[in-house]
């Protein structure tokens, strides 16, 4: 009789939580508020972590609306399925290699953008992308928690310098749009003259669509996939600058309950999306102030690959509330395109936005001292990684081994890696935001 009631307990219970977990997840669905979405076509948009997830829900949805899409990418056959799965449905897509845990490539990724963008040819040989008119959308949707097991310190970079998080959320990320930046502003200018030319000749307001020659017009924006996290975060910079990108958190000494704490993987993560959001206030309030838009985005919670790296029985014990209770990719999705996409954006930037709705973040994401010391570091720390040619320093910031780099030609890439760390310009990424 116990045993027939502890069963009839457990079944009642397990019902109990996933009825709960349907009734949050049924109310917790993305409502936008009413919007109209730009159309895209000769628009070049680059989506960082567009081979899964919520990544890819939006470089399909933007290619619907007409952008060329250049996925950023580390393993081939993820990047080509979503290259071919968009151009079934009529779209346009590109792959090139990215790994944003290995800064050298995160720089290669963004100078063949740069260059493919700007022109209708580049010197590589290759086409151009888009209209020629620059980059007039970045999503930077590409994001990692790593862990051995919970409550145990995340991977890190192959000698151990930097935390590979915190290279793949926020280093790599910094380190793509200096790179990006001429491209960005080559929009902006494109979008300003246009709308001049609108302005003189007495049109109505469509400065934001495609013009002449394929060339969009539309204000360039960048959009990072953020999180409410961020206010659990607690980065020290002060500890950041000596050691270089790990830990970026003070050391808690004896105090184990602490160190656990602090060594979390959500909490590692949230370190990184709170210098998310303080690099969106840097970018957005001072050096792209008035010409590129820089909005984060919290999706909400949403079931996607984020979790791929904690541990199998910890993944199977979450299962059932993450299926039934967190938003699916699709729901995660349309915030992040409202942002990247609509009417209603445009005027908005360095804020935080759920559903459409812009949302408080913390004070020390606020920060504007802060914001630039962060940047500066950062800067520093991408610098050293990226141009100082000894085998040590290069070995540095190198990734822990994973899915290879691709891409044809084959030493199409090698050589842009090559030029990246050319000892001829010692300080590319450091010198950008000026």
């Amino acid at each position: 009789m116990l045993r027939k009631a502890a069963f009839g307990l457990g079944v009642g219970g397990t019902a109990a939580v996933l009825g709960a977990s349907l009734l949050y997840k049924e109310s917790h669905r993305a409502v936008l508020p009413a919007h109209t979405l730009h159309d895209l076509r000769g628009a070049t948009a680059v989506v960082t972590g567009g081979t899964s997830g919520i990544g890819r829900e939006v470089a399909k949805r933007l290619a619907g609306l007409g952008a060329t899409v250049v996925l950023g990418s580390r393993n081939a056959a993820r990047g080509e399925a979503v290259r071919r799965e968009i151009e079934a449905a009529g779209g346009s897509a590109e792959v090139i290699p990215l790994d944003l845990a290995d800064l050298r490539s995160a720089r290669a990724f963004g100078r063949v953008v740069r260059e493919r963008s700007s022109s209708s040819s580049s010197s590589s040989g290759r086409g151009g992308i888009g209209g020629g008119s620059g980059v007039q959308l970045v999503v930077a949707a590409a994001a990692e928690i790593t862990c051995d097991e919970v409550g145990a310190p995340g991977q890190l970079t192959a000698d151990g310098a930097v935390d590979r998080m915190f290279a793949t959320n926020h280093l790599g990320l910094q380190a793509l749009l200096a790179e990006l930046e001429p491209a960005l502003l080559l929009a902006a200018a494109t979008a300003a003259a246009a709308a001049g030319e609108a302005g003189e000749a007495g049109e109505a307001g469509e400065a934001g669509e495609a013009g002449e020659a394929g060339r969009c017009k539309l204000k360039p924006r960048v959009v990072l996939v953020g999180s409410r996290l961020e206010k659990s975060a607690a980065v020290d910079l002060a500890v950041l600058a000596a050691s270089g990108g790990a830990p970026l958190r003070a050391d808690a000494g004896s105090d184990a309950a602490q160190a656990k704490k602090d060594a979390h993987p959500m909490n590692r993560y949230a370190d990184t999306k709170f210098c998310n959001l303080l690099l969106a206030d840097e970018l957005a309030a001072r050096r792209w102030a008035g010409r590129v838009a820089v909005l984060t985005v919290s999706p909400g919670m949403v079931d996607t690959g984020l979790w791929r790296h904690f541990p199998l029985w910890y993944q199977a014990v979450t299962w059932p509330v993450r299926a039934t209770a967190l938003r699916s990719v699709d729901d995660g999705a349309v915030g992040v395109v409202w942002a990247a996409a609509a009417r209603e954006a445009e005027g908005l930037s360095g804020v935080l936005l759920a559903d459409g709705v812009t949302v408080d973040v913390s004070e020390a994401a606020r920060d504007a001292v802060t914001a630039k010391q962060l940047f500066v570091t950062c800067e520093r720390i991408i610098a050293d990684c990226t141009t100082d040619t000894t085998a040590g320093n290069l070995a540095r910031c190198e990734p822990t081994v994973g899915e290879p780099a691709f891409g044809p030609p084959p030493d199409f890439h090698q050589s842009v890696l090559s030029s990246v760390v050319s000892v001829e310009e010692p300080c590319a990424s450091a010198c950008k935001y000026r």
